[in-house]
């Protein structure tokens, strides 16, 4: 019986030492799972830090062109109301323009009317 123990006890022992060694060879493939999570999780945050900077430079972007469109629109507004003026301006010349030639006309006329009577007068 005593043997039988012993012998027992051996297999056991056996056992428990196939045990301790698989139970270190897990625990060795979760530190490298860990490892590997802690990379994979450092990679993640690296990634999402570069998701939010470009993020913020598209916000940015985005602000800067909605700017450039404002100040478009007013430049065409400003140069659509000088257009506006300088051909109201343009009309107002003309018009101007068209009086003076009228009374030059006019001036013409009486110049020559002027001018036949002197002839007239010299000749009598």
């Amino acid at each position: 019986a005593h043997a039988r123990m012993r012998e027992e006890l051996g297999r056991i022992t056996e056992e428990r030492k196939g045990l301790d060694f698989d139970l270190i060879a897990s625990t060795q493939r979760l530190n490298q799972a860990l490892e590997q999570v802690g990379a994979v999780t450092k990679q993640l945050n690296d990634s999402q830090q570069e998701v939010t900077r470009y993020k913020h430079l598209w916000e940015e972007s985005q602000k800067s062109l909605k700017r450039r469109d404002d100040e478009v629109d007013r430049l065409r507004k400003e140069v659509a109301d000088q257009a506006t003026e300088f051909q109201g301006k343009q009309e107002d010349m003309l018009k101007q323009a068209e009086q003076d030639a009228q009374r030059v006309v006019s001036l013409s006329r009486q110049l020559d009317a002027a001018c036949t009577s002197m002839d007239e007068l010299v000749e009598k």
